[in-house]
């Protein structure tokens, strides 16, 4: 990806407008479901950290990211609308299906994606560098019973088609699109704000374990590409708490230096 100060040519050429840092977890839904689809495609990165080139705003009027300018020259944002519109385009069985075909498991992927609204911890926001783990702005962690119930919520979600490993079964998709970023931020922070808490414990949550485990070895593109390293994601915590991270254990050392 690049960023440009002006903007990108009109050559019928498909464009992703993500953030530049790679912290937006709508953007990563996007990325995720194009990289899974393989399409060709360029991706342009948008300062969400500063002040956005002027052009952007012509382009994409709410500012935000994700965005695609589709090869007819069509722009369309919001992560969500984005996956269905993937699908029409890039439809089956030329690409790989995002949401199934059957009616009732349309329905079924649906409900698996609101569920989101309500298994993560209320009164908590979706920050990209540290999204549903902070109550509203640099307020105090979640506490580790609500965590909790947010993974046995997770790990009954994820039962509801237990023949495999993703949340709709065998198959990747859109639902796995929607929670992996999410997902992908709490296996790390969490971990450094609680001790010794931790999504991926097999013993606890053995469905979600398995999840994140599909996801890095099934999914290459997720692996390989779209995923941030723990690294990033620490990073990214202690950026966002600053000198507040030096009253978490798991964080002090970091905080000095150590």
């Amino acid at each position: 990806g690049i960023a440009l100060q002006d903007p990108p040519p009109r050559n019928g050429r498909m464009i992703l407008y993500r953030d530049r840092n790679g912290w937006c977890p709508y953007s990563e839904r996007v990325w995720l479901a194009m990289m899974e689809k393989g399409l060709d495609f360029d991706e342009v990165l948008i300062n969400l950290q500063g002040s956005k080139p002027s052009w952007y705003y012509d382009e994409v009027r709410s500012g935000q990211t994700p965005a695609i300018r589709f090869p007819d020259g069509t722009v369309m944002s919001e992560s969500l609308d984005l996956l269905d519109e993937l699908d029409v385009r890039f439809a089956a069985p030329q690409y790989p299906a995002l949401f199934p075909s059957d009616p009732d498991r349309r329905r079924e992927a649906d409900e698996l994606i609101r569920a989101f609204r309500t298994t993560f911890p209320s009164g908590t926001r979706p920050s990209s560098r540290m999204a549903f783990l902070f109550r509203g702005w640099g307020g105090e962690p979640v506490p580790r019973a609500e965590l909790e119930d947010c993974f046995n919520g997770v790990e009954a979600l994820l039962a509801k088609f237990p023949e495999g490993p993703f949340f709709m079964g065998h198959e990747f998709g859109a639902v796995d699109c929607c929670w992996a970023p999410f997902l992908e931020r709490y296996a790390v922070q969490v971990p450094l704000v609680h001790d010794g808490l931790q999504p991926t414990d097999a013993a606890r949550w053995p469905r979600l374990h398995t999840w994140y485990r599909a996801m890095q070895e099934q999914v290459p593109t997720y692996a390989s590409r779209v995923k941030s390293d723990s690294h990033t994601w620490t990073y990214a915590l202690l950026a966002a708490m600053g000198m507040e991270a030096g009253r978490y254990t798991a964080l002090r050392g970091l905080v000095r230096g150590g």
